[in-house]
């Protein structure tokens, strides 16, 4: 139970991470969207194309962004530029009664994976 998850967990971290750095290090605009009725995302960038979804069952649960506060159903766009995202993300992921949660730092681009609801 727990592999799946952690591992889907670190799916996304690791996405946040790529999306970041290209739109960082290219100096140009990429989009991450998300899909919360479908568990997927996508992105978008440079001519590129992306999606990909969350396996074995693992649901993200919501998404937090500052400005919009803890979505959890539809879909979410976030722009990443030059600089970054202008504000952090938390991603809750679950499966069954365990989860994970992913947190994007704005400032200095870095992810956390911790287990457990945090925001």
């Amino acid at each position: 139970m727990g592999g799946t998850l952690k591992t889907e967990a670190m799916h996304i971290a690791g996405a946040l991470r790529y999306v970041n750095d290209e739109a960082v290090g290219k100096k140009q605009t990429y989009f991450l969207n998300i899909n919360l009725n479908d568990e997927s995302w996508e992105i978008e960038g440079n001519n590129e194309k992306k999606k990909t979804s969350l396996k074995g069952n693992v649901e993200i649960q919501d998404v937090f962004i500052p400005s919009l506060g803890e979505v959890s159903s539809g879909e979410v766009t976030i722009g990443f530029g030059p600089s970054g995202p202008e504000e952090p993300l938390i991603f809750h992921l679950k499966k069954d009664k365990a989860g994970y949660t992913v947190i994007f730092n704005n400032i200095n681009g870095r992810v956390r994976v911790v287990e457990g609801y945090a925001l």
